[in-house]
Formats: C-alpha cells, sequence, structure tokens
C-alpha cells in the first residue's frame, strides 16, 4: 500500500484538483487510503517539520515526491524506498491536468437551474490568507470588494443571485447576509466546489479552488468570472506567477491598496 501525503492549510484546497489529476493513477494498483488530519494554526509549525524531514529523505531516496514535471503538464513520482509519498504539486493551475473523461460525466450529471437569471459564485477565501504569502502583504481581501463587485454584477444583471463560498462562514454570514439575492452556503468542500463549477460566473479570491471552479464553470458559461488583478501578489501589484494572467477566462479586477484583511473580523 503507498501512503500520500499533501499538504493543505484550509479545507483541503489545495488537493482538491487531485481527484481531475487522477492521482492514484500514479501509483500501482492496490489498496489506496485517505485521511484528512487537521491542524489548527498554532500547529502548522509541526507540519513544516514534517515536511522537511520528508524531502530530506526524498534526496537520500527513502521516501518519494509525487510533483509536477518540468514542463508544467503532468504529475510524475520520484523513486523511493519506503511507501511514503510527499504530494508537491505547487499550484497545478493547468487545464492539461485534468481528466477530461471525468469532466465530460461530471457535465453530463449536471443540474440545471431553475433560477430566470444567473447565478454567480462568491468565493472567500480567509484560513491562510490571513497572513499568506506574508504578514507584511496577506493575500485575503476586505468584503467591501466582494460587494462592490456583487452590486455591480446586481446591476448588470438584474434577476442574478449570489451564493458565497468560504472557510469562513462566519464571517461571511456577518457580511453578506443583508445583501439582496445573497445566500451564504454552509456545506461540505466538495459539494462548494461542484455548485461553483455549475455557476453562470464568479468573483473570485486568489486561490487554487476558486480558479478550478471559474475554469470548469467557464466550459459551460460565459461569465463574468471576475478575479483580482495580480492574483495572491495584488497587494504588491506585481504578478507572482505571470501564468495566471493568461487565465483569458477571468476579468481582471484591482483591488485597492488597503484593502487587505488580516485584521478584520
Amino acid at each position: 500500500m503507498y501512503s500520500a501525503i499533501a499538504r493543505a492549510k484550509t479545507d483541503l484546497e489545495k488537493v482538491i484538483f487531485v481527484g481531475f489529476a487522477d492521482l492514484w493513477e500514479v501509483f500501482p494498483s492496490g489498496k489506496k487510503v485517505g485521511a484528512r488530519i487537521p491542524l489548527s494554526r498554532n500547529w502548522w509549525w509541526l507540519w513544516d517539520v514534517v515536511e522537511r524531514l520528508i524531502r530530506v529523505a526524498s534526496v537520500a531516496r527513502i521516501t518519494r515526491l509525487l510533483q509536477l514535471n518540468s514542463t508544467g503538464t503532468a504529475l510524475e513520482r520520484t523513486p523511493g524506498l519506503t511507501p511514503i509519498t510527499l504530494f508537491d504539486g505547487g499550484f497545478c493551475q493547468d487545464p492539461s491536468l485534468l481528466d477530461t473523461t471525468a469532466i465530460a460525466d461530471l457535465r453530463l450529471n449536471r443540474t440545471e437551474s431553475h433560477s430566470p437569471g444567473k447565478t454567480f459564485f462568491v468565493h472567500v477565501r480567509r484560513g491562510d490568507y490571513l497572513s499568506h504569502p506574508s504578514k507584511e502583504y496577506p493575500a485575503a481581501i476586505t468584503h467591501s470588494w466582494f460587494t462592490h463587485h456583487i452590486k455591480k454584477l446586481g446591476k448588470r444583471f438584474p434577476e442574478a443571485r449570489f451564493l458565497v463560498f468560504s472557510d469562513d462562514v462566519e464571517y461571511c454570514h456577518k457580511h453578506f447576509s443583508t445583501l439582496e439575492r445573497v445566500s451564504v452556503v454552509d456545506a461540505p468542500l466538495s459539494e462548494s466546489f461542484h455548485a461553483m463549477s455549475h455557476c453562470d460566473g464568479g468573483i473570485l479570491s486568489a486561490s487554487s479552488l476558486s480558479w478550478w471552479g471559474a475554469y470548469l464553470a467557464s466550459t459551460h458559461a460565459t461569465g463574468p468570472f471576475i478575479a483580482p488583478r495580480y492574483w495572491i501578489r495584488w497587494p504588491e501589484s506585481r504578478w507572482d506567477d505571470p501564468g495566471i494572467e493568461k487565465s483569458d477566462f477571468l476579468e481582471w479586477a484591482v483591488v485597492p491598496q488597503g484593502s487587505s484583511d488580516a485584521h478584520e473580523a
């Protein structure tokens, strides 16, 4: 039996795409078991220790790494003596990683909305983004930016409704529940992601979950899909990964400086 270890700081966001990447096909046939080990923010240092140990052991080919190849278009596993494998896939925001057959099946099972207007998802990521990529320039965006675009889309599409998904539902209830035609969704991550991928458009955080939800939705909907310009580096007004900028299904919207949500309740 092979054991895969994947890092995920908020609700397994970083590995949500693994199902589409067909991760388990990388491993030999046999029993495959997945387990989630939740760690509170105070214990994240423990994962850092475990990760470093596995990486050091992988150099000596004791453990294995599952990572993107040099072109960033496929997953590959390094050799190792033990079945312990660290998933190190990076952002993996590349459509070539998708299992197109699985996506086709997903589309066949799509439940059509009975709403007379468009349905937009609003993904508000907080969690580790309150201090990531750095405490000086956290990527969490204030609720006012999302509210601005909800109202803007509401005027453009008068019958539109908005579904808010977040790793901080209490925060979203506080700031979005009073808005017209806005519902805060408290559901398991898999169901939230499924719902996002079926929406007609979206307002994104700078996260992989938002990106994949919008990408999959864009295969059947015209959008718009609004994302923070400069993605995770919006506080610094610079691109961290030029490849993200080429996501032609997204509409980039500037986030005003001083809009960080790092200290907002």
